[in-house]
């Protein structure tokens, strides 16, 4: 664990804006905007926060530069709003070479009133293997007005697969209890009842970024398939909470052409039992594949609204059809695994 306290009040860092930009996003708590990028100019290198200071997006921020602890890139990171914090997860390399995931947690109070002393809490979590990379870990993400349960460390998820030489195909989740009085009882630790058995997947694709062809003159574009898809969205509904998130799969076999489809999860926790805090169990963990129509289906993004029901997107396309954004959905009342008729949100117009 490391305890850090280290930033400016003011970016002076030059910034890499791309694909693994973590921003913007809504604390509904507070009523704040929250917006982060990675400075990788050089080592240390740093993580660049900015907190609104009003409801109102395009005011005022209290800005944040924090130097990682170590000399590690904090690559690909991906926050989760929580009650008592602003949750991290990156994937850390020394030059090129992965070394593992770092999670982080960040002094959410200190952060909302600009005290220049907020910190952060880090756990390294190395990996021998840079292919499972624990399905890229997400912290969870809070939706809607209502708080976790006090006291409920924020969770991070991720994923074992036999591809990768674990036992099982299942689902794993972690517990962060940050401490930010006494850092020193901060806590990562793997959830009792994790990890959890999933029906089987494949999270493999083809060697390299080149898994998804397109029509011509595009180039073949990555299907992402060895991590989970952020976020991990978390909604607290009185009697239960649920995590919704999806991961791309390869639906089918190693030997024939690679095709993606989306599987999405929804993973649920009883509120009501004593003592609180039981397991989660798994609710939902459909693969939507099109029933095998050839067409891939690829980067999602789920989440649920107040009432439950569920919605994801993702991308869309094959060879002969221009990459396009689908979504589809079930109301919270239909069977798991029953899923709408999927819709085209925009079609697609080139390559």
């Amino acid at each position: 664990m490391h305890i850090g306290l280290d930033h400016r009040a003011v970016f002076e860092c030059a910034v890499v804006v791309g694909r693994d930009a973590a921003g913007p996003k809504v604390d509904a708590l507070a009523d704040r905007w929250m917006i982060s990028q990675y400075c990788n100019n050089f080592p240390p290198f740093r993580q660049l926060i900015a907190v609104s200071k009003t409801g109102d997006p395009t005011g005022a921020y209290f800005t944040y530069e924090f130097v990682m602890p170590n000399i590690r890139l904090n690559d690909y990171a991906k926050f989760g709003v929580w009650r008592d914090g602003y949750y991290m997860s990156t994937d850390e390399f020394i030059g090129g070479d992965f070394y593992g995931t770092g999670v982080f947690a960040f002094d959410r109070a200190k952060m909302l009133v600009g005290d220049p002393t907020a910190s952060f809490i880090y756990f390294s979590l190395p990996s021998a293997n840079a292919p499972n990379r624990l399905g890229n870990l997400l912290p969870a993400d809070l939706d809607g007005l209502n708080a976790p349960p006090s006291g409920a460390p924020n969770i991070f998820v991720g994923y074992s697969a036999t591809e990768y030489g674990d036992a099982q195909d299942a689902i794993r989740l972690f517990d962060f209890h940050a401490d930010f009085t006494n850092p020193a009882n901060s806590t990562f630790t793997e959830r009792a009842g994790s990890p959890l058995s999933v029906p089987a997947f494949d999270p493999t694709s083809p060697p390299e970024r080149t898994d998804i062809f397109q029509p011509a003159p595009g180039e073949a574009l990555d299907s992402q398939s060895d991590r989970l898809m952020y976020r991990v969205a978390y909604r607290n509904f009185g009697t239960h909470d649920s995590l919704v998130f999806n991961q791309t799969v390869r639906v089918t076999p190693v030997s024939e052409q690679y095709r993606a489809g989306v599987r999405i999860y929804e993973l649920r926790r009883n509120l009501l039992s004593v003592p609180p805090f039981s397991p989660f169990t798994v609710h939902e963990a459909a693969t939507l594949n099109g029933n095998g129509d050839g067409v891939n289906r690829w980067i999602g993004s789920a989440a649920q609204d107040h009432q439950g029901n569920l919605a994801v997107g993702y991308s869309y396309g094959n060879a002969n059809k221009k990459p396009a954004i689908y979504y589809t959905g079930k109301l919270a009342a239909e069977p798991s695994g029953t899923f709408r008729d999927e819709v085209a949100l925009i079609g697609g117009t080139g390559v």
